[in-house]
């Protein structure tokens, strides 16, 4: 193979591997658990760029956060102007896994599965 024809294909290989990477969405209604707290999590992912809301269910309130974030291959981060931030990354199973910490420096770490929910109450 000539030098030539190996740069082209590992051009080809790059810009193939790009879009798959770029494919990822991320879009869609989230749920977790943490010890006896639900969260559920509405995210819109445009071009890496996200945005959306947290729910958690206290036990006599419903508590929203609202975030914005990045996703860059299957690394996530997300913050809230709060101090809140989470980091993290999509796995093979297609959860997102991390560690989310608060305004007062608690680390949590979390799992998030996708559901078949179309919204958050």
């Amino acid at each position: 193979m000539t030098l030539r024809k190996l740069a082209v294909s590992c051009i080809l290989v790059f810009v193939f591997a790009s879009q798959a990477i770029a494919q990822v969405d991320i879009s869609g209604t989230w749920q977790a658990r943490y010890m006896f707290t639900d969260m559920t999590a509405h995210v819109d992912n445009m071009n890496g760029a996200l945005s959306g809301f947290v729910i958690v269910y206290e036990p006599r309130e419903k508590v929203v956060y609202h975030f914005t974030g990045t996703l860059k291959g299957d690394k996530i981060q997300a913050s809230h102007p709060d101090g809140y931030a989470f980091m993290g990354h999509l796995t093979s199973d297609g959860r997102i896994v991390g560690a989310l910490t608060t305004n007062k420096g608690l680390t949590i770490h979390v799992a998030v599965t996708r559901t078949s929910l179309q919204g958050c109450d």
